[in-house]
């Protein structure tokens, strides 16, 4: 199977971020437009500066530099940078009154990075204006992926529209599958059914949840010996001859809260190693909640409702591919957080981080009700949570790391590490500014706490 290259990616040489060798794996994004900044600060591998300088470069100076200018200008414009700047500038925060698809929102993270702009390592920055049959085309690919530890992170599975498919996570389009790869048409799918699927390697299953008629009742169907690892074509792994599907009934009925496509169609299975599988449902305006079950061959399933962690007014699927649920595995794949906003649009978040080896579970909340609270993946299965308050340089009780959770050793879940920190440079000058934040789109791929080390 070929995947072509990235700019990222050159034969032998690793240029990363303005020739310095140097390779960047957060983002702070910024669309000011009350002072015409456009444009990314980048940070390293732990939340740090990316080079060692105490001040950024002088505008329009061509020295290496850790903030990206994307100003507007007869040569470039800043639609060619950030999706929806123009309507929805980081001089203003999501609130109730208005629902679109703000850099710096808690709904716009996910599996690829902020949906809002494609970030990558070596400082560049790629629009997703346009780009493929729709202008959310990375809303649905983060509502779309499925949780998995397959070994190829260049290759994102998604569950969209009853198929399995295999996207290119640099620069993939949810309706295109990588080349030379097909999808697997799920039988006896719910076409409507959203990520809602988790493959485990080392148990070489795919466990697929699939709405049928009623509250909380589910069809789950086990794909077993399934390996992506040798066979990365979903068509191919899936037909293979030693694959078997077991079906059985699953009801997640106890506590079942809001009824509508998003607790229908986008809830968010985890499978750990012990074979154990928690569910993640979004009740819109009331709770993120987790069921767990275990499965017997054919025999009807039941879902122990676990907790729930309490929303306020907040929308999901139900009202727009942009709202909702969504998920992201860690670079290991040993862990995946699930999350949705606290409040209306974007606003706040709860998350669930779910300790796959240990087969528990963390929870993190923040009750916000103005700015995005933004979930990325820190090292290699550990966590960090961005507040998208109002951030700059001379401000530093503003946008800021609010909590950090590091996987644990022995009986495992995850450690909060007490408090937030600072970031030590900001986008934009102006003193109204609400920046967005991301890991980078091939964080996957880089080494762990290394900086400068080369791509794999």
């Amino acid at each position: 199977m070929a995947i072509q290259n990235s700019g990222i990616f050159s034969a032998g040489v690793d240029g990363g971020i303005t020739g310095t060798g140097k390779r960047t794996y957060y983002a702070q994004l910024s669309w000011n437009s009350s002072s015409t900044f456009y444009g990314a600060a980048w940070y390293g591998p732990n939340v740090n500066s990316v080079m060692n300088y105490g001040y950024e470069s002088t505008y329009n100076s061509y020295g290496p530099e850790h903030i990206t200018y994307c100003g507007g200008s007869t040569h470039q414009s800043p639609t060619g940078y950030f999706y929806g700047t123009t309507s929805y500038p980081t001089q203003s925060s999501p609130s109730s009154s208005s629902g679109g698809p703000w850099l710096n929102s808690t709904s716009t993270m996910g599996e690829f990075g902020n949906a809002a702009v494609d970030a990558y390592s070596d400082g560049t920055i790629n629009s997703v204006y346009g780009r493929g049959p729709s202008s959310y085309t990375k809303h649905y690919l983060n509502s779309s992926a499925i949780n998995s530890d397959h070994l190829n992170k260049r290759i994102v599975y998604l569950l969209r529209e009853g198929v399995i498919r295999a996207v290119d996570r640099l620069n993939g389009d949810y309706a295109y599958p990588v080349e030379n790869t097909a999808d697997f048409s799920v039988p006896s799918l719910n076409g409507s059914m959203t990520g809602s699927a988790s493959y485990h390697r080392v148990r070489k299953e795919l466990t697929i949840i699939s709405y049928v008629t009623s509250s909380g009742s589910y069809n789950c169907f086990t794909y077993s010996n399934v390996d992506f690892d040798a066979y990365p074509n979903p068509n191919v792994a899936l037909n293979r001859p030693e694959v078997t599907r077991v079906d059985a009934t699953l009801s997640l009925a106890s506590s079942w809260g809001t009824n509508n496509s998003e607790s229908y169609y986008n809830l968010k299975p985890i499978t750990t190693d012990n074979g154990n599988v928690y569910v993640s449902v979004f009740f819109t305006s009331d709770r993120l909640a987790l069921y767990r079950f275990t499965r017997s061959g054919t025999s009807a399933i039941t879902g122990t409702y676990i907790t729930g962690l309490g929303t306020t007014t907040s929308y999901g699927k139900d009202q727009d591919e942009i709202y909702g649920q969504r998920q992201i595995t860690s670079r290991d794949g040993t862990s995946v957080a699930t999350f949705c906003p606290y409040y209306y649009y974007h606003s706040g978040i709860k998350c669930f981080m779910i300790d796959k080896t240990n087969n528990t579970y963390s929870t993190y909340s923040q009750n916000g009700s103005s700015y995005g609270v933004m979930c990325m993946p820190y090292g290699d299965s550990s966590w960090i949570f961005y507040y998208g308050g109002n951030g700059y340089a001379s401000n530093y009780g503003g946008a800021y790391i609010i909590a950090q959770y590091v996987k644990q050793g022995g009986s495992g879940g995850f450690a909060s590490q007490n408090g937030c920190y600072y970031l030590p440079y900001f986008t934009g000058p102006n003193t109204t500014n609400y920046p967005g934040f991301t890991q980078v789109v091939d964080y996957v791929l880089l080494p762990s706490h290394v900086l400068g080390a080369k791509n794999t």
